[in-house]
């Protein structure tokens, strides 16, 4: 504990978990007693948000949030969880994302809203989407996803590398879960583009923000940004075409 509160202490300010109310010290215990846990032999209280990280999205907590989630409670989690740099994810060509994902789809952002989950140890943030075209999969007019992480009751969880949403915003996304799951994004932000329309020829065009995020190969070698933006299609048109020739191949 000693350890713990030290790393509170330091990283204490609202925007990675700690309530907005104000950082006193003395207010730590009673804030992390009101937060849910289970107990392992020894008496350690924990909360397992960063199995929640990698469940949520597919990725791989840095080691040092692992380790220190063994022993602290959701709220220390919380507040630690904004001092993360990067997630690392497995890089997929598109080819491959499109063969992994169980629905590929365009569409606009019409809603977004984060909650505290039913054990008060993660908050996850629901992005709702008016579904245009799908690429792969999928029949409803309207998909919620669902991320770990937002703003939720004076509390904030970052999880880095997570794909950003705005409302009004065109999208399209590659997305992982169906049968009965919340869907998310495959690869975080890597399988989340941005649509804007080329003002003279008409196109759609992609954007995509690959911040927060490391990129691996199938070896663990690093793949830089420029290495997968070199390999993303640059419109919409030539994502479909790429998808036809995965699903075609399989």
């Amino acid at each position: 504990w000693p350890y713990a509160l030290a790393a509170l202490r330091a990283a204490c300010r609202p925007e990675v978990g700690v309530p907005s109310r104000g950082c006193r010290q003395d207010s730590w215990p009673d804030a992390l007693a009101a937060l849910p846990s289970r107990r392992r032999a020894g008496g350690c209280r924990h909360a397992n948000l960063p199995d929640a990280v990698s469940e949520a999205s597919g990725s791989r907590v840095p080691g040092s949030a692992r380790t220190l989630g063994r022993g602290v409670s959701g709220l220390l989690v919380l507040a630690l969880a904004g001092m993360l740099e990067a997630s690392t994810v497995r890089f997929l060509p598109l080819d491959q994302m499109a063969v992994r994902a169980d629905q590929i789809f365009t569409g606009e952002v019409v809603g977004i809203a984060s909650q505290m989950n039913a054990r008060r140890t993660g908050i996850f943030t629901f992005v709702t989407i008016e579904v245009d075209e799908y690429l792969k999969g999928g029949r409803r007019d309207v998909l919620t996803l669902r991320f770990l992480g937002g703003d939720a009751e004076g509390y904030r969880l970052t999880v880095p590398g997570s794909p950003e949403f705005h409302l009004g915003e065109e999208v399209l996304v590659f997305s992982d879960g169906g049968a009965g799951r919340i869907p998310t994004v495959l690869g975080m932000a890597a399988g989340k583009f941005t649509l804007r329309r080329d003002p003279v020829t008409g196109d759609r065009l992609l954007e995509r923000s690959l911040e927060g995020l490391n990129l691996e190969d199938s070896r663990g070698n690093r793949v830089t940004a420029s290495r997968a933006g070199s390999e993303a299609p640059p419109s919409l048109d030539a994502v479909r075409l790429v998808v036809q020739a995965a699903l075609a191949a399989q």
